[in-house]
């Protein structure tokens, strides 16, 4: 229980401070110990929730400052389980996750510290993969039963899902060198071709053409994907992604100071309606199929 890997953990130095400082309080006590051997025997990130949340209340800590610091505390533990897997370049790819939760925490919360807890489960157990710009976790399938190209997904059947970290361009370069490593990388279909599914905001119909505007990074990203569900939403659920807020309760009183603020107010103020959507692309030896 050593803050061994802050450094290359990608958080800012005002970031690293906290971190340092809330360490210097609570690493002696025996329930911050205990939040720590609970990540390294692999216990429920829902319960590492609920006890980091009475710990942070008991010593007067601030929550998100908290999780950050047993995080950075713990990463020996992800380390282990990375090298166990036979993987342990992804812990190291994997860390500047820490630094994008950490920025976006700040930009909602005002706070250098983690809004997330069960995200983080599958890097502390070894199991999430980072090829360049894009993430991967095997997750079941939960959609309808889906065929292309002579592949078959089935519901509840393991694929490889599709994370994309809030940090750099989605440019179409980078999302192909992305999923081309990850073809050769991950483990994939006797039939030797690979199917990423992806839930994303970014795939709403409805965002295409207007909020993210014909020839765009995020337009050519969606357009890659066989769109297989779309969810609708009273709400704009991913507002905080854009306007670091938790809720909308005042169109006008949203920032515009970006061009993807400006379309996605002018967007809401013409009744435009919200959702994510789900794809799927698939792979062979020769890329995007």
């Amino acid at each position: 229980m050593e803050l061994k890997y802050l450094d290359r953990a990608e958080l800012c130095a005002e970031a690293q401070a906290v971190v340092r400082r809330v360490y210097s309080e609570m690493s002696g006590k025996s329930d911050f110990i205990a939040l720590c051997e609970h990540i390294d025997k692999g216990g429920s990130f829902t319960e590492l929730r609920r006890m980091i949340d009475e710990c942070a209340e008991k010593h007067g800590q601030n929550v998100y400052e908290l999780r950050n610091t047993v995080y950075m505390a713990s990463l020996e533990s992800a380390r282990k389980n990375y090298i166990k897997n036979g993987i342990e370049e992804m812990f190291f790819e994997g860390l500047s996750d820490f630094g994008t939760k950490t920025e976006e925490c700040f930009k909602v919360c005002g706070v250098y510290g983690s809004r997330s807890v069960e995200w983080f489960a599958p890097f502390f157990t070894g199991e999430r993969y980072t090829f360049g710009r894009l993430q991967y976790q095997s997750s079941p399938f939960w959609y309808e039963d889906y065929e292309r190209d002579g592949v078959v997904l089935k519901v509840h059947e393991p694929v490889w899902n599709i994370h994309i970290p809030s940090r750099g361009k989605l440019t179409p370069e980078s999302v192909e060198e992305s999923l081309k490593a990850a073809y050769k990388g991950l483990p994939r279909r006797e039939d030797g071709k690979q199917a990423f599914v992806c839930s994303t905001w970014f795939f709403y119909p409805a965002y295409q053409g207007t909020v993210f505007p014909v020839g765009s990074n995020i337009y050519k990203f969606a357009q890659l994907f066989d769109i297989i569900s779309v969810a609708d939403s009273e709400t704009f659920k991913d507002c905080w992604r854009i306007f670091s807020v938790e809720q909308i309760t005042d169109i006008d009183a949203l920032p515009q100071e970006t061009s993807i603020q400006r379309r996605f107010v002018e967007y809401l103020k013409a009744g435009g309606k919200c959702g994510t959507a789900a794809g799927v692309v698939l792979l062979d030896e020769n890329g995007i199929i």
